[in-house]
């Protein structure tokens, strides 16, 4: 996570994930399982040099730490790169490189695979000193600024055939418009410096996972959060239900939050499954209150929920209303991207969470989910 100072650190196994990133109020951040490919994520000097020279912590690192190495050319008239140990990649299947760079003497970083036959011509080019990207292809890629001239660059591209690849990084002459794996002279007075490599399994990066020498992968276990609250306090009844959350990726099936007994037929529940949020009654019968398309980012959601009179609403607007009797046995604990037993993805920021113990009006709704 990044914690309250704007640094990145590691959280233990059992505690929540608060996150700082863009919010100084924190939110808990839920994500799916992954893992980091990458063998030596934080030591570059285990890379290999391919007409380019590591020394290692040189600066400080976006965890606060004298970590981060420097990546200098040397003189050659050639490609001048660093890259990791070699992944298996599948064909079909989606990957996404992320390092931490900052501008030395040279403002450009290249991401990019080695091998032909998995990423074609595919690269991506990262302005270190305007946080902009260059030229892309084969993928698609983002570039965050993390403060104090870091970058976190991300390159994330569909993998052409089934074949063993390392992960590369490159200089590119400061050529903003470089082909994949320029070749020029050498100036042995031009560097970069990155920290916290990553390749990882999936459409889009999640947040760093170190990996300090395990060539089978580092991984960190899907977030789940769950047994908030009990029956006293949840009203089985009637009550009102609300998150505040960020999508970072609204696509797979992802329980947001659910005042449940942990049965599937005895639940309330907001849930997002391919790119549609629903508000749902799982009781007596099974009842949809409403669905709506909505796009990665921030929104405030709202189910109230009442036998005879039930209302969704997303950012201020009502998505839908029933009107559909129902009867719930006790509910016996809030869960957020979990359920049943089940693992789902879990995938957003969460930064406020209530449970009210009466269904609110539609007045009340509009007002609470209003951005």
């Amino acid at each position: 996570v990044v914690n309250k100072a704007g640094l990145i650190e590691t959280v233990g196994s059992g505690e929540p994930r608060i996150d700082f990133s863009n919010d100084a109020k924190g939110a808990l951040l839920l994500e799916p399982t992954r893992m980091n490919k990458v063998t030596y994520s934080e030591d570059f000097s285990q890379w290999t040099e391919d007409r380019v020279l590591v020394s290692d912590n040189q600066i400080i690192s976006p965890n606060g730490i004298l970590n981060a190495d420097k990546i200098s050319e040397n003189s050659e008239n050639n490609v001048h790169r660093l890259y990791s140990n070699t992944f298996s990649a599948v064909s079909g299947s989606d990957y996404s490189i992320s390092v931490f760079a900052k501008k030395g003497t040279a403002t450009v970083l290249q991401l990019g695979i080695t091998t032909t036959s998995v990423i074609g011509t595919g690269r991506a080019n990262f302005d270190l000193q305007n946080g902009v990207l260059g030229s892309v292809s084969g993928g698609s890629a983002i570039i965050e600024n993390y403060g104090n001239g870091w970058y976190k660059c991300i390159f994330t591209f569909e993998s052409l055939s089934t074949a063993s690849a390392p992960v590369s990084f490159l200089l590119t002459n400061n050529n903003l418009t470089a082909l994949r794996n320029p070749s020029y002279a050498g100036n042995t007075s031009q560097n970069i410096y990155l920290w916290g490599a990553q390749l990882e399994q999936g459409s889009y990066a999640t947040s760093y996972i170190p990996n300090f020498g395990n060539s089978a992968g580092a991984t960190r276990s899907a977030d789940v959060c769950n047994n908030g609250g009990n029956e006293q306090v949840i009203n089985s009844t009637e009550g009102t239900i609300f998150i505040n959350c960020d999508f970072i990726n609204n696509n797979g099936v992802q329980v947001l939050c659910s005042p449940n007994d942990n049965a599937t037929n005895k639940r309330i529940e907001i849930w997002a499954n391919s790119g549609l949020v629903t508000g749902f009654i799982g009781g007596s019968s099974n009842i949809t209150i409403g669905s709506s398309a909505l796009v990665n980012g921030n929104h405030k959601i709202a189910l109230a929920y009442k036998s005879g009179n039930s209302s969704f609403y997303i950012d201020g607007v009502l998505i839908g209303s029933k009107s559909d009797s129902f009867t719930i046995s006790a509910l016996t604990q809030l869960s957020l991207g979990y359920f049943n037993g089940n693992q789902y993805m879990s995938e957003s920021k969460t930064k406020d969470v209530r449970v009210y113990n009466t269904a609110l009006t539609d007045q009340e709704l509009q007002a609470l989910t209003s951005n």
